[in-house]
């Protein structure tokens, strides 16, 4: 069974409510209302419990490095990100990235652009003590061996 809500009841639907003499449309506002409140507690009736399974789920990361052409600049841009993962079966389906943590784009595509990225996504993989991937991740020469690549 499928629920779904997307009815409004801010400060316009409220405004609304004050100023409508309609009796069948307040009715059915009041019934759409109570349906939702069942909506809204059923869900969280079923997000709580799956929190707390969330809050004991380990967790892998990993490092990807893409390389990727910037359409409006004509430029190649090195991408590296940080995804999260949890450690289930097919758990890598449900990545999580927090790009504004530890992603980083380095534009111009040039030499020097690539080896500054080149050298973070290691950094970030020995920090994290994970491999690498992407679609450069391959030309990776590591300073290390801790990182493993695919």
């Amino acid at each position: 069974m499928t629920y779904e809500t997307n009815r409004n009841y801010g400060d316009e639907a409220l405004d609304r409510l004050s100023k409508e003499y309609d009796q069948m449309w307040v009715e059915r506002g009041i019934k759409n209302a109570k349906e939702d409140v069942l909506v809204i507690q059923l869900f969280i009736s079923l997000a709580e419990p799956h929190l707390e399974t969330v809050k004991k789920t380990s967790f892998k990361v990993e490092v990807s490095i893409d390389k990727e052409k910037n359409y409006a600049t004509n430029l190649i841009n090195y991408r590296v990100n940080v995804y999260r993962y949890p450690d289930i079966p097919d758990g890598n389906k449900y990545k999580i990235f927090d790009f504004y943590s530890e992603g980083k784009i380095f534009p111009r595509g040039d030499h020097q652009t690539k080896k500054e990225a080149f050298d973070y996504a290691q950094t970030l993989a020995i920090n994290h003590n994970c491999k690498i991937v992407g679609n450069v991740s391959g030309q990776i020469k590591l300073k290390k061996d801790i990182v493993e690549l695919e």
